[in-house]
């Protein structure tokens, strides 16, 4: 369709007044729905030709839209008179009718287009949301001959899917109704994106941004009136119903699900150029009543307003802020109830609705939506008003009398009179389907998902799991223990912690250990995101049951393939056999009732049948390695692995569960396992992670457990000896770090160490406690932890922050009790920008001992660099006055600076305050801007310059974060003076010192929005730029830009020259690099890997042609935007993987640099590769990969390199670079011999 309207759109640009050519792109945009874009075309096509029937049917569909319905009405019987059995006029025909609430019209209508065409879809899915199947309707032939139609597509799969649930649904058929529905949600569900952002996660935003502290703050900034009163619940809940009562109320406006609030935000957050907490981290009482005005405004009514949309639940709180006044009523129901109604409903947007495809998704959803309202109406100054479903449906004049009567209002007669009138068409009313039509509200759809208990196991567990996530305290309770070597040397637990492990030893991997998971178990683990975040892994899962679709976090994850609807296999087709019992759902076939065992018999029968596609290993192109294959016990092993010798030849490690007691045909077993292994170069090694079943009664008054039945395990192979002993040292590590880190498998792991190279092995030996006593050197003066939070310390010193936060989490997880342990993992993680996380860990700790400065102190400093200003003032309170400590005494001078529209009298006390500190600390350069702040604040901007110039002064040389702060309250200043100039010189120097860090972020988007109000000069002839990039970065869709990007969100590379700001600046390393005095004039340049491509456009003055190519289309794009920018066309920039790069002519520089950790293949094979694509003489550049040390690189990088000049090079220099402050990065110059 898209191809067809890019067609037509160059047709009516070429001939803009040819009938068939406007017939053609009218048509087209019609079936894009783009209705307004659409009527022009089809309204000259035909003036062109009046009478044509299928143009009139056309051109009414788009009036219907614009919600000209007797219009559109007049078309259709024009069409009709032509052609009294064209279906799709008789289809749209009833639509129209039932726009008219003209429903016994509509039926007829519609019934009329089937009698034509029983096969007409969009019929029967109008028809079933008006009528009650009765058995043997003709519908369920036609239907069911639709549904399993080859030549249907899933999205008309899909909607026959629903519509069959729901006519079994109506002759008491339930359980082929659910089938049905649970077919029709897991099409749908493979056919949506997961959504940017989880509701607990949005739910975790309101509860920390939205706090009771703010509204206060804010209060004058409020207005008074109630132009609106907003119906907020899920889809389901009743909201349609309440909508109902204001009903034939005047003075009253039914706006339905209208989009205005959250359109006015979009706007308003686009022109900011941030988020939502930006927006609140920024307000003053003067802009909220300015956008309060102007949202107002957007309500264009003189009428009350009725809103039903269910997003607006999360933007509440700017109503709270705005129209305070504004009543909110909350709808609320059973949740059964809601969750099967929800689960019923074909969502005509389904992108928006795509959790009601998965039950387990719905149910935290509904959790998630509840207890965002309960916190709502613990903060917000808006009154609130609670409508129970079951209670609205059997008392609905008491609820609509109680609710309008305190709202003031009072329905008319006329409006009773109308549902009257309706009161016969309530029979036919579906429990899934609302009609926008005043009817009498009924009850007897109260208790409907009772009916589907059985099946709503997932429904219930997901509801559950937000209950315990937002009632239990968010981490354990922490001690307030000190810390000391004896308590906490137990180097056993912390190697529990996860992957790596303290200082005294580092696994330093040699590359990702490329997983294959079929089934989903490995991703299951709850330690799953935490040895993602790693780095030591790269995980392609493949689901056939798709039971982590609505794992929205996984779609985050960097280095994570996910594949719902496959499975490893033999490339047969096959059916995945869905099972009462989600866990026994499976593409193997369930045994006979009679051969399971008791207790898995309910759960073993099959609901339904679902085609999915099965792949063989040894057919997936690209498929370099596979270090690690996971087989759950519900897929068929045996098929899997004869079907993969090819790709599991260099494989390390093979986990497989094999099921002792069946439950299902052809499931693994140790047997056939074991003889597999033998003649593929595998043994079994052990079984691990047994599961057993208990024969003793489920009673509370038993006093200790046994289950002694053994109903499956893990079986581990390994490498065979002979494999083992030719095994790589590469590989030796990788296998050792599995066996320890997955299994904790020590004694095997130290061997495999030991032949890679003893030092190491004795590290980890003394890492993993076996060398303890008066002999240990690890133990001699620090215990491993002591040790860790030393390093902690001193990557916070260096402004390492991100190392600081790795080895703090992990510290942390090992010992969480230990406060030290938790104060540096909150500083760290709050540095990093884990504003969640750090609160969390901060709220806890206060919440035990509310009177400890040090938390409190903490605690305000992390919620000011979220941008949580009114919380740290409320946490700051109760502490501040006569003898204040004076770290409280700072804070609360950074509270107030955080946002502006303060009294004058606290200006006064800050100022006070500020003079304490200074005469405490004279020369903190901190102190000095704050100074200067406050002196801008009244007006005295030269002393205020002046302060700025003394506190820069005092920070000498120093470079970093606290620079980039000075510089950018420096900007402020500028800006508030108008000169824009100036400000964004300041805030460009703010980019520009190293290593980076929230300040820089901060900096970099005050920059981006200054840049575009400068009225001439450098800045203002690169603002379109800027603005491009910006546009690239915000619109692409097209990948996970995760790698586009350095520390703290900004890009990876930077260009100093266009004020480009970058992890790593383009320019700076060309001048460490020696390259110029090897490369001849006009040389040709290939950068593997090239990101923007920035190093070529740097050397573009010495090169006749550069050549780039990067993985990443959005980093392409932004290369290209500045070559264009620059006016360079001989550099190419491209994207695509390594593989499909094809070198026509060979280059003189070859630029290489960290691309051998990811490159996939021997470096003894990637240095053959780059010898081919270099000039005899050709120079190629190697750079390690930084690993957060400003003083050591990469393990074996010098090893390496020697493999990869092994292929033909000589090296002609070598040397270092720390561009970014926080990693050393060694570098070598080779030549092409």
């Amino acid at each position: 369709m898209e191809e067809a309207l890019d067609t037509s759109r160059v047709l009516i640009a070429n001939y803009p007044g040819h009938l068939e050519v406007a017939k053609l792109h009218g048509w087209a945009l019609l079936q894009q729905e783009a209705y307004v874009e659409a009527r022009p075309f089809l309204e000259q096509a035909l003036n062109e030709a009046p009478y044509d029937p299928g143009l009139l049917t056309a051109l009414a569909r788009c009036l219907m839209f614009d919600e000209e319905a007797e219009l559109a009405l007049t078309l259709l019987e024009r069409a009709l008179a032509q052609d009294a059995r064209r279906a799709d006029t008789l289809s749209t025909r009833g639509s129209v009718y039932k726009m008219l609430q003209r429903i016994p019209e509509a039926i007829e209508s519609y019934r009329q287009a089937l009698a034509i065409d029983p096969s007409h879809l969009a019929t029967h899915v109008n028809l079933s949301h008006l009528i009650c199947y009765q058995p043997g309707d003709s519908a369920f032939k036609a239907l069911e001959a639709l549904y399993t139609a080859p030549s249907s597509t899933t999205e008309e799969k899909v909607r026959c899917g629903f519509t069959l649930g729901k006519a079994y649904l109506d002759i008491g058929k339930k359980s082929q109704a659910f089938a049905f529905f649970r077919e029709a949600n897991d099409l749908a569900l493979g056919q949506v994106s997961p959504p940017s952002q989880s509701p607990e996660e949005r739910l975790r935003f309101i509860q920390r941004h939205f706090t009771a502290s703010l509204f206060p703050s804010l209060r004058e900034g409020g207005r008074s009136e109630v132009p609106q009163v907003i119906v907020s619940g899920l889809s389901r809940s009743g909201k349609s119903l309440v909508e109902s009562l204001f009903s034939g109320i005047e003075g009253v406006s039914l706006a339905g699900e209208s989009t205005t609030l959250s359109d006015y935000v979009k706007e308003l957050l686009e022109k900011q150029g941030g988020g939502l907490g930006d927006y609140l981290k920024q307000l003053t009482p003067e802009r909220c009543r300015e956008d309060a005005e102007n949202y107002r405004a957007r309500l264009d009514s003189e009428n009350l307003q009725i809103t039903t949309i269910p997003s607006d639940l999360w933007l509440l709180g700017l109503i709270g802020l705005w129209l305070p006044h504004v009543p909110i009523i909350f709808c609320v129901r059973d949740l059964l109830d809601q969750g099967v109604t929800c689960y019923f409903h074909h969502y005509q947007h389904s992108a928006a609705h795509s959790y009601t495809y998965d039950l387990n998704a719905l149910g935290r959803h509904i959790g998630c939506f509840e207890k965002t309202m309960d916190h709502w109406a613990a903060v917000l100054p808006n009154p609130i008003f609670l409508v129970d479903y079951r209670e609205l449906t059997e008392n609905p004049e008491e609820v609509a009398g109680n609710l309008l009567g305190a709202l003031g209002l009072k329905r008319s007669d006329a409006y009773r009179q109308q549902l009257e009138r309706n009161a016969n068409q309530i029979s036919a009313i579906s429990p899934i389907v609302s009609l926008d039509i005043p009817l009498p509200i009924r009850s007897d759809f109260n208790g409907i998902g009772h009916d589907f208990i059985e099946c709503l196991g997932p429904l219930i567990d997901g509801y559950k799991a937000v209950q315990r996530e937002f009632d239990a305290p968010a981490i354990p309770r922490s001690s307030n223990a000190g810390l000391d070597a004896e308590s906490t040397s137990d180097t056993l637990a912390l190697a529990h912690a996860g992957v790596a492990p303290m200082g005294e030893f580092n696994w330093q991997l040699p590359g990702r250990i490329v997983t294959f998971d079929n089934g989903g178990s490995f991703v299951l683990q709850s330690r799953f995101p935490e040895l993602m975040h790693s780095g030591a892994f790269a995980v392609v899962c493949f689901d056939p049951t798709s039971r982590l679709a609505d794992r929205e976090e996984l779609a985050e994850l960097d280095e994570f393939q996910y594949f719902p609807h496959v499975l490893l296999g033999d490339e047969q087709s096959g059916s995945l056999h869905a099972c009462l019992d989600p866990f026994l759902s499976a593409t193997l076939e369930p045994l006979p009732e009679e051969q399971l065992p008791m207790h898995r018999r309910d759960g073993a029968r099959v609901l339904a049948k679902l085609p999915v596609t099965s792949i063989a290993l040894d057919r997936i192109e690209g498929l370099e390695s596979l270090d690690y294959l996971v087989l759950d016990a519900y897929s068929d092993s045996a098929a899997i692995l004869d079907h993969g010798r090819n790709a599991l030849c260099d494989t390390l490690l093979i986990q497989v569960r094999i099921a002792f007691q069946p439950t299902h045909q052809r499931q693994p077993n140790l047997a056939e396992l074991m003889h597999w292994a033998a003649r593929n170069g595998f043994r079994f090694y052990r079984l691990h992670a047994p599961a057993s079943y208990s024969h003793l009664p489920a009673r509370d008054d038993l006093t200790r457990h046994q289950a002694s039945e053994l109903e499956s395990a893990d079986a581990l192979l390994i490498p065979s000896h002979e494999r083992m002993a030719s095994l790589s040292d590469k590989q030796r590590i990788k296998l050792a770090f599995l066996l320890d880190t997955l299994f904790e498998i020590q004694d095997l792991s130290h061997s495999l160490l030991e032949a890679v190279e003893p030092r190491r092995a004795e590290e980890y030996l003394a890492a993993r406690g076996y060398l303890g006593g008066e002999g240990s050197s690890s133990h001699e003066t620090h215990s491993p932890v002591v040790a860790a939070l030393a390093q902690v310390r001193q990557a916070l010193a260096r402004h390492s922050v991100q190392r600081a936060y790795t080895i703090s989490s992990r510290l942390h997880q090992a010992l969480p009790d230990v406060q030290e342990i938790t104060l540096l993992c909150a500083e760290s993680a709050s540095l990093v920008g884990h504003d969640g996380k750090a609160l969390e860990l901060l709220t806890a700790l206060h919440n035990k001992s509310v009177d400890d400065i040090q938390i409190v102190a903490a605690l305000a400093r992390a919620q000011l660099r979220a941008g949580l200003w009114w919380e740290a003032e409320a946490i700051l309170q109760p502490h501040a006055g006569a003898g204040e400590a004076l770290q409280i005494k700072r804070l609360m001078l950074e509270s107030y600076l955080a946002h502006e529209g303060q009294p004058v009298g606290m200006h006064e006390a800050a100022m006070a305050r500020c003079h304490v500190l200074l005469a405490a600390q004279p020369e903190e350069p901190v102190l000095k801007s704050c100074e200067a702040s406050l002196l801008a604040r009244a007006g005295e901007h030269d002393r205020a310059l002046t302060c700025h110039g003394e506190a820069l002064a005092l920070l000498g040389n120093e470079q970093g974060p606290v620079r980039a702060r000075l510089l950018r309250a420096q900007a402020m200043i500028h800006e508030g003076l108008g000169d824009i100039q100036y400000a964004c010189q300041q805030l460009w120097l703010a980019c520009s010192t190293y290593p980076y860090s929230r300040e820089t972020a901060q900096a970099y988007k005050d920059f981006k929005r200054l840049i575009q109000q400068c009225p001439s000069g450098e800045f203002a002839e690169l603002a379109p730029l800027h603005q491009r990039i910006s546009d690239i970065w915000s619109g692409y869709k097209g990948e996970n830009l995760q790698h586009s990007f350095g520390d703290f969100g900004l890009p990876y590379q930077g260009l100093e020259r266009l004020k480009l700001p970058g992890t790593r600046p383009a320019e700076q390393r060309l001048g460490i690099y020696p390259l110029a005095k090897y490369l001849p004039d006009g040389a040709r340049a290939l950068d593997i890997g090239c990101k923007h491509g920035f190093l070529l456009l740097g050397l573009a003055d010495r090169l006749s042609y550069g050549e780039g190519f990067d993985i990443s289309q959005a980093c392409v794009e932004v290369g290209r935007a500045v070559a264009e920018h620059l006016g360079i066309r001989h550099v190419h920039l491209t994207s695509k993987p390594f593989d499909k790069f094809e070198c026509e002519e060979p280059f003189d520089l070859v630029i290489a640099c960290a691309v051998h950790r990811w490159i996939g293949m021997p470096l003894e094979q990637f240095g053959e590769k780059l010898y081919q694509f270099c000039n005899p003489g050709g120079v190629v550049l190697l750079e390690s990969q930084g690993i957060r040390e400003i003083d050591k690189t990469e393990v074996g990088f010098t090893q390496n390199a020697q493999a990869i000049a092994s292929a033909g090079f000589e090296v002609i220099e070598t040397g270092s670079l720390c561009d970014d402050g926080v990693n050393y990065r060694e570098f070598w110059l080779l030549r092409r011999r």
